[in-house]
C-alpha cells in the first residue's frame, strides 16, 4: 500500500468523525423518542391500574359492610338452639 492512500488528512478524519457522531446523534434521538413513548404508555397503564385498584377497594369495602351486618354463623346456630328449646317448653314445637 502506498503511503499516500494510507495517509488521512486532518480534514478527512474530522469529516468522518462528524459523520459518525451525526449517526450516533440520530440514533440517540430515536432512542429518546422510543423511551419517551414507552413512558407515556406506561403512565397510561398505571392510570388504568389505579382505577382498577380503586374499584376493587370500593368493592371490598362494600363486602366488609355486608359481612359486618351479618351475624356470625355460630351465633345464629346458638340462637336457633335456644329458640327451639323455648318453643318446646312453651308447647309451640314438638321435641324432635
Amino acid at each position: 500500500m502506498d503511503k499516500k492512500t494510507k495517509k488521512a488528512t486532518l480534514d478527512s478524519l474530522a469529516a468522518e468523525m462528524n459523520a459518525g457522531f451525526g449517526k450516533v446523534g440520530v440514533g440517540i434521538e430515536k432512542l429518546a423518542r422510543i423511551t419517551t413513548k414507552g413512558f407515556e404508555n406506561t403512565a397510561a397503564d398505571i392510570k388504568g391500574v389505579k382505577s382498577d385498584v380503586q374499584t376493587l377497594q370500593t368493592d371490598v369495602s362494600d363486602i366488609k359492610l355486608r359481612l359486618d351486618n351479618l351475624a356470625p354463623k355460630f351465633e345464629v346456630k346458638d340462637l336457633e338452639k335456644r329458640v327451639r328449646r323455648l318453643e318446646v317448653k312453651t308447647g309451640i314445637r314438638q321435641e324432635a
